[in-house]
């Protein structure tokens, strides 16, 4: 390869670049060899020789001393492509860090807002459960006849049935220890209208006694 051909401008910092120029200097110190053997064995011929040897040993001189200086310049155009490679990659680190810092305070809005939201539904819900309880107590002292109905009264089965609706949606940790799958899981409202029907029922049976 001549030497203009590895003198070619390269520019850029990317890794093509970098590969390229290190080819080139790879070629270049092949090619300072050769410039060097050549240059060795005009020497040696000229101390012996006329004005022609005299003569192309100072142009072997001439052609190794312009392959160093071409394979010094590649050897800064290696270091200033290495270090535009560097810069470049330190940019698209702070381009990256930079969207990641703004996706995490939009996740971060949305989050704590899912949890207010959460934190207001907890709390309406323990306050409907309070209000079911009450109401339970309420028609169970109510009720002339509770026969039938009381499991579905029960406070601690009520308890139950919210805690493995929990489960039903998803929340496995309202009640870890159910193995039995979700889908055999019976809704709480499903549990009172059936405790309700059997207690409007009894009035039936009473009146008809």
């Amino acid at each position: 390869m001549a030497l203009k051909d590895l003198l070619k401008p390269l520019k850029g910092g990317d890794a093509a670049t970098v590969a390229s120029i290190e080819r080139k200097i790879s070629e270049a110190q092949e090619l300072l060899m050769s410039c060097q053997k050549e240059a060795n064995a005009a020497a040696l011929e000229a101390e012996d020789g006329g004005d022609a040897a005299i003569k192309r040993a100072k142009q072997a001189r001439a052609a190794l001393i312009g392959a160093q200086d071409r394979l010094d310049t590649l050897a800064g155009a290696l270091f200033e492509a290495r270090e535009r490679q560097q810069r470049e990659e330190q940019a698209d680190a702070q381009t990256v860090r930079v969207k990641g810092w703004k996706e995490t305070e939009r996740l971060a809005n949305q989050r704590h807002k899912a949890a207010i939201e959460l934190q207001v539904a907890v709390e309406n819900i323990g306050a409907k459960y309070e209000e079911l309880l009450e109401l339970n107590a309420k028609q169970v002292a109510a009720c002339p006849d509770i026969r039938g109905a009381k499991g579905g009264t029960a406070v601690p089965e009520l308890l139950g049935a919210l805690r493995l609706y929990f489960v039903k949606q998803g929340m496995a940790w309202a009640q870890p220890d159910w193995v039995w799958g979700p889908d055999k899981i019976r809704p709480l409202a499903q549990i009172v209208e059936e405790s309700n029907a059997v207690m409007l029922a009894n009035q039936n049976k009473t009146e008809a006694a």
